[in-house]
């Protein structure tokens, strides 16, 4: 229920629209369309991946804004990168380099001074 009231707003349409515009460039679409249409598991693979991948987390993060403050929600925000550049190294084995170290380093640094601000208050 929520999510049908979250994807049909005008600007959740008209945002949805304009990624999926904007990534036709980048993707051969006759040899796309040929491999989802001959093989109906790729077909539902490639649906998974979408529903997976970008409704899913789109949809629970829209949910979990309506549910926060401004100021939390920003910061819960500027932690994405971290977050991802961790998820990298942990899940999918990247290489730890010194520019992921000093890029966690400091975005978890202005994090602690953001916070520690909202707490003096």
């Amino acid at each position: 229920m929520a999510s049908s009231v979250i994807i049909s707003s005008p600007q959740n349409k008209a945002f949805f629209m304009a990624v999926t515009i904007s990534l036709i460039p980048f993707v051969k679409l006759p040899e796309v369309f040929s491999s989802l249409m001959t093989s109906p598991v790729i077909l539902g693979k490639g649906l998974a991946l979408g529903l997976v991948s970008t409704f899913f987390p789109f949809v629970s993060y829209t949910l979990g804004l309506r549910q926060m403050e401004a100021g939390k929600a920003s910061v819960l925000a500027f932690a994405e990168p971290m977050v991802a550049a961790v998820a990298g190294i942990v899940v999918f084995g990247e290489m730890l380099r010194v520019e992921n170290v000093l890029g966690i380093l400091l975005i978890f640094t202005a994090l602690v001074v953001l916070n520690s601000r909202n707490v003096k208050r």
